[in-house]
């Protein structure tokens, strides 16, 4: 064999073994790609579950009705990233129960917060509106029915108000129980 057909199989050989290596670096690649995609949507999971125990507090802390909308964006925002990620996670034939199980908990925790916030609406999410400004107009009826001319019932209406707000601040029964107390007292004053 002459030594030109021994350097161009040498030649051959290197092109072959170079495009074999070209095809296993772009498979990696997108193998990389594809685990880097994952590693990413774990982490968005991870930020917008905080994010939406963040809009909870500021609900809860505030009452207003734009973290409840900022909740539910988020929670879609969710609910899409646990669907890219199953799918990744399918596509590499691997088991997703945990991610059925967070998407699970997710629509529960989801259904929960709204019943909350329609509870919340329901007592009032101000204190002329709801359960609360019903109960506020009724103690203002009351205070015009007594007027000035009755200081006893007055100051006992007055402790029930004080009650009243103990308890909603405090949320202790001891104060509902005072508040009981006191509303017997009124009534047999009147």
């Amino acid at each position: 064999m002459l030594i030109k057909h021994k350097l161009m199989s040498n030649t051959a050989i290197i092109v072959v073994a170079m495009v074999f290596m070209l095809v296993l670096l772009s498979f990696s690649v997108g193998s990389l790609q594809d685990d880097v995609g994952v590693v990413r949507n774990i982490g968005d999971i991870e930020s917008d579950v905080l994010a939406l125990r963040r809009n909870e507090k500021d609900f809860l802390a505030r009452k207003d009705l734009k973290y409840l909308d900022k909740f539910n964006k988020k929670i879609s925002q969710v609910k899409k990233t646990l669907s890219d990620l199953e799918r990744s996670f399918a596509k590499n034939n691997t088991e997703a129960t945990e991610i059925r199980q967070l998407t699970r908990v997710l629509v529960d925790y989801n259904k929960h917060f709204n019943a909350l916030v329609e509870a919340q609406k329901k007592i009032g999410l101000h204190p002329k509106d709801g359960l609360y400004g019903e109960l506020r107009s009724a103690v203002h009826g009351v205070e015009e029915l007594l007027g000035n001319k009755d200081f006893k019932l007055l100051s006992n209406m007055l402790q029930l108000r004080r009650n009243e707000k103990d308890f909603m601040l405090r949320r202790d029964e001891k104060y509902l129980t005072r508040w009981q107390d006191n509303a017997a007292t009124f009534c047999l004053s009147t």
